[in-house]
This record gives C-alpha cells, sequence and structure tokens, in this order.
C-alpha cells in the first residue's frame, strides 16, 4: 500500500496546491453552523464572523471544484463516523 498524505489547507486550491492532490474533499456545513462556529472559536462577535465568512467562498465554489464534499452540520462524533465510512470506502 502507498502512503496517504492528509492536507488541511484553507486556501487549497487558491494556492494551487489541488494539482498536488489525487483527491479533494471538502467539509461543507450551513452558513449558521459555521457562524456559530467561527464566533466560539476565535471569541467573535456576529458581525465579526459574518464578515469572515463574507471573504470566503460559498459552498457552490466547493462543490464544483471539490471530488468529494462532506456536509458537517452535527457533533464531532458525528464528523467521525462520517470519516470512519470515507476512509474504508477511499483509503482502505
Amino acid at each position: 500500500p502507498q502512503p496517504i498524505v492528509l492536507l488541511d489547507v484553507p486556501l487549497l486550491f487558491q494556492s494551487g496546491m489541488d494539482r498536488m492532490c489525487t483527491m479533494t474533499v471538502g467539509l461543507l456545513a450551513d452558513r449558521e453552523v459555521t457562524l456559530r462556529r467561527i464566533i466560539s472559536r476565535d471569541n467573535l462577535t456576529r458581525a465579526e464572523g459574518e464578515a469572515r465568512l463574507q471573504n470566503q467562498p460559498q459552498d457552490k465554489y466547493y462543490l464544483t471544484h471539490c471530488d468529494l464534499t462532506v456536509r458537517n452540520n452535527g457533533k464531532a462524533e458525528e464528523l467521525e463516523k462520517t470519516a470512519a465510512a470515507f476512509s474504508a470506502k477511499y483509503l482502505i
């Protein structure tokens, strides 16, 4: 088996690093979920969080650029199950 390298690169496509990848996976969440997470993680006001989101591509961008997309609107445990299923299907 070949080694697997996972990259977490927020500007993967904008930097051109996607050319190094054999597969790209976008992790998407509903806008309100994303906003709450940003506010909580970075201790921002709602206005600051919304301003940050305005500077990011919309989901449509990732839906058209990524090979696969995964919805992440739930808890970490749900994402772990999704990641395990993804790994079993695509990486092993």
